[in-house]
């Protein structure tokens, strides 16, 4: 496969089949992606495209079809005497009837009260999810949504965030509220809330300049204690995993050969002992492995122990952030299988990877970006979603610096340091996958921002770089 710019320069080429000794078995036609732009703001980490609500709150990007054009799983939450759902204006926009109720400091308290009960909140709007770290997993209701992971609410950080990766829809707590409820306007979603919340409904009492005024201060203090709480917890359970990724073992030449590890990932296609540790070559310092790792099943469901390949990922400052799990079968020929696989993934990563990449290779010269920026080198990055499809480049490519995001979502916020000169995503081919794609155009508008030159590199045959370097098309 090989990506090329207009004027004939090489961005990136693998050979389907390496050969140890450097030459390759074949080269690929060149295959460009067209990109939609995206428009968006990065909000608290995360990508968010808000529809407005408010009359007025100005133009809303194109929406789905009307909820109840598509096949439904199960209506939205109701509670006695909530309003009908708003019509709708043919562009799948909301239409609100009525005049729209607008009280900020009235909203601000309900969005709190909210936030501090937002685990019972998600249960009852999202009944069928379930908890997975600090989110709020399951299928959106209002559509026919076959894949249980694409519907998200923030449990921690932003409580109540939300997000339909498939649709693009997203907003706050209250905008949750609203959406799933299908209410029409700001004056239904605020009788809603305050019924959930068990709060007295009709005219309240006019607060004083000087009484608001001390309400926002103490909702100010409350917050800023809030997020230090969060932030500090967040900085334990980051040295928790990197303690725990410690504790693995490195791999080595003398660790790797004969391992589980090595079994698995041979399966992938992945020999490192031929064509890296012969090569005289280095191993991927991030990766190590666990021979028992506990596994905690959703749900409270108990515990159980597997193989794991365990890597480190680091943020942008070059400090240990999360890890990324991948738990093995007991025989290291696959991945594991748990009981409800939708629910017990065999790949996690724990605390919050966003922004934090696995580094795979470091390109030509073997520095890292840290030693790369102080001798003020340069060259060309190329980032993957998972860890395999990295290590296929890495071997293919040694003179190119190699990271693995973890997740499509997460190369939207991959660090563009010094070190690089330009950046090459290599996508999977999922032409098919809308979410995909969309994913894929807002991480290049993203890294675009950085001002270096992005590109998109795809493999020829098969789902992506590894069934390149197997060679296997399908």
């Amino acid at each position: 496969m090989a990506h090329s710019r207009a004027d004939g320069r090489t961005l990136l080429r693998i050979p389907a089949r390496p050969d140890p000794r450097g030459a390759p078995a074949g080269q690929a036609a060149d295959r460009r992606a067209r990109l939609r732009p995206v428009r968006g703001d990065l909000s608290g980490g995360h990508r968010v495209r808000h529809a407005p609500i408010l009359p007025g709150a100005g133009a809303r990007p194109p929406a789905p079809a009307h909820p109840r054009d598509l096949p439904r799983r199960r209506g939205p939450p109701r509670l006695p005497g909530d309003r009908p759902p708003a019509r709708h204006d043919g562009a799948g926009a909301f239409v609100p009837r009525g005049d729209a109720l607008n009280r900020p400091s009235d909203f601000a308290d309900i969005k709190e009260a909210l936030q501090d009960r937002i685990e019972a909140l998600a249960r009852e709007l999202l009944p069928d999810g379930h908890r997975n770290g600090g989110y709020w997993i399951g299928r959106n209701p209002l559509r026919d949504d076959r894949h249980a992971g694409s519907f998200w609410i923030l449990l921690k950080r932003n409580p109540g965030v939300w997000k339909d990766e498939a649709t693009g829809d997203t907003g706050d707590v209250i905008n949750l509220v609203q959406y799933l409820g299908q209410l029409p306007d700001y004056r239904a979603t605020r009788d809603w809330c305050v019924r959930w919340l068990g709060w007295k409904s009709g005219p309240q009492k006019p607060m004083s300049d000087a009484a608001r005024r001390a309400v926002e201060r103490q909702r100010e203090k409350q917050r800023a204690e809030r997020e230090a709480s969060e932030a500090e917890e967040l900085a334990k359970q980051s040295g928790r995993a990197f303690s725990l990724w410690l504790k693995c073992v490195k791999l080595t030449p003398d660790t790797f050969p004969g391992s589980l590890l090595e079994t698995y990932l041979q399966s992938r296609g992945l020999d490192l002992k031929r064509w890296l540790i012969d090569a005289g070559r280095p191993l991927p310092g991030a990766i190590r492995f666990s021979a028992s790792e506990p596994y905690v099943l959703a749900e409270g469901r108990g515990r159980t122990h597997r193989p794991c390949m365990v890597t480190l990922m680091t943020g942008a400052n070059g400090r240990h952030q999360a890890i990324h799990r991948t738990w093995l079968s007991p025989d290291g020929s696959g991945k594991a299988a748990f009981p409800d696989p939708e629910r017990n993934k065999a790949r996690k990563i724990w605390p919050s990877p966003v922004g934090a990449v696995i580094r795979i290779s470091k390109g030509e010269g073997d520095l890292t970006p840290e030693e790369a920026a102080r001798q003020g080198r340069a060259g060309p990055l190329v980032v993957t979603e998972g860890i395999e499809d990295a290590l296929s480049i890495a071997i293919s490519c040694p003179d190119h610096r190699v990271w693995a995001a973890g997740t499509l979502g997460n190369i939207a916020h991959v660090p563009v340091l010094p070190c690089v000169s330009r950046v090459i995503v290599a996508a999977d081919n999922d032409w098919h996958n809308k979410q995909a794609s969309a994913a894929l155009g807002r991480a290049v508008a993203a890294l675009k921002a950085h001002g270096r030159p992005v590109a998109i590199a795809r493999s020829t045959i098969g789902k992506d770089m590894n069934d390149l370097l197997k060679g296997e098309p399908v």
